[in-house]
C-alpha cells in the first residue's frame, strides 16, 4: 500500500455502476432540473458538482459535459435534446 504526500493511503476511484438507462437533457440545465431527471435531491447533485470542483447551488447552470458525468455516476447516459 502506498501513501500520498500527506501520509494517507491512496484512494482508488469508485467503479461506475452499470448503465441502467438514458436521460435526455438540455444543455445548460440547472442542478435542480438535473436532480429531477435523475430522481435525486438537488443538494445531492450540488454535492456531486462540488466533488468535481465546481462551487454550485441548486440554480447553477450545468454545462453538458458535467451533466454527463453526474448522470453517469448514477448509471445513466446523458443525451442532448435535438
Amino acid at each position: 500500500m502506498s501513501a500520498s504526500s500527506n501520509g494517507s493511503p491512496d484512494k482508488k476511484p469508485d467503479p461506475l455502476p452499470p448503465i441502467v438507462g438514458e436521460v435526455v437533457v438540455e444543455d445548460g440545465m440547472t442542478a435542480r432540473q438535473l436532480a429531477t431527471v435523475l430522481k435525486r435531491s438537488p443538494y445531492k447533485v450540488v454535492a456531486d458538482l462540488m466533488e468535481a470542483g465546481v462551487l454550485a447551488t441548486p440554480g447553477y447552470q450545468i454545462p453538458f459535459d458535467l451533466i454527463s458525468k453526474v448522470a453517469r455516476k448514477y448509471g445513466y447516459l446523458a443525451k442532448r435534446t435535438a
